[in-house]
């Protein structure tokens, strides 16, 4: 993908954390992406390229998930 202009790119990924790690993933192999956008159930959200640096969002998220789950069980 590396050079290849490709100003439309559309996923259906089954998770929100999905979606990022393939962002994530084209970033690695060279794709720069000039918007990002998140739709789901008629909610469109364009979301902050700079986020997208090819690193992984999968063990922050969960350790997010993991603490909002402690606060709300009150552990």
């Amino acid at each position: 993908m590396r050079g290849y202009d490709c100003p439309n790119l559309v996923v259906w990924p089954e998770t929100i954390e999905g979606a990022c790690e393939f962002v994530n993933h084209m970033r690695q192999w060279g794709f720069v992406p000039t918007r990002v956008q998140l739709q789901d159930k008629g909610l469109n959200m364009d979301l902050p390229i700079e986020i997208f640096d090819g690193q992984s969002f999968l063990e922050p998220m969960h350790q997010l998930q993991n603490d909002w789950r402690k606060l709300i069980e009150g552990d």
